[in-house]
């Protein structure tokens, strides 16, 4: 049984694709999805050079912006710092007065809110966002095409993991075209809410200490 979340945290989980236990999206949200036969040439290059540009990333360490869109309700937003190193580490530190802490291991995820003093983990492969960490990504292989859009300056590749049943959405990101660099992300789970992670200010290359992606067992009254 998962430990209870905030509503914040809740929110966390859902942006980053962490509620792997709920239904999969209907069956006709994937109506429109291209089949390898369906994708032209141009779809085909350019989900080969996503593969190997998300494969190639460097370590990362920037500021983002979070979004989430739930229908009926206002957006809410939250900011904070992240740290990614490629395959399968990330860390998102939110700014107060949130008191949320992601992390990826490579393995697992874990959601730690001091609001409650809770803790929860998930199975990464289990997750959209796995796509984007997994390492020696093939797009084509790994991954449901849903859609590959592009506009002047910008190319969005929208994708679902194979084994939709144990998926809670589908992913859309975001790079600049035709130089490319990732931008954002969005998540849309299975209620529709959409969560977008803008990255902001990204530095490459950084040296990042392993303890950044270790969850350890914290003392939540001493916990800052």
């Amino acid at each position: 049984m998962r430990a209870p979340m905030s509503g914040f945290a809740a929110r966390v989980a859902v942006s980053l694709a962490l509620l792997a236990l709920a239904a999969a999206l209907p069956g006709t949200a994937l109506a429109g999805r291209q089949h390898a036969s369906q994708l032209s040439r141009k779809d085909v290059d350019d989900l080969n050079r996503v593969s190997n540009y998300l494969n190639g990333l460097p370590p990362l360490k920037g500021r983002f912006l979070q979004t989430s869109e739930e229908p009926g309700k206002r957006p809410l937003q939250a900011t904070g710092t992240f740290y990614l190193k490629q395959p399968g580490r990330l860390r998102f530190e939110y700014d107060p007065p949130q008191k949320v802490l992601f992390i990826s291991d490579g393995r697992m995820v874990t959601v730690e809110d001091k609001e409650l003093e809770s803790v929860n983990n998930y199975p990464l492969s289990r997750t959209p966002l796995h796509l984007l960490l997994k390492g020696n990504l093939d797009l084509k292989r790994d991954a449901r095409i849903v859609a590959v859009r592009r506009t002047p300056g910008w190319l969005q590749v929208t994708v679902r993991k194979d084994g939709g049943g144990e998926m809670s959405g589908q992913l859309t990101m975001t790079f600049s075209y035709p130089r490319l660099e990732l931008h954002q992300w969005s998540v849309v789970d299975s209620k529709q809410t959409r969560t977008t992670v803008a990255l902001r200010k990204v530095q490459k290359g950084v040296k990042l200490r392993p303890g950044l992606f270790r969850a350890t067992d914290y003392d939540f009254e001493n916990w800052d």
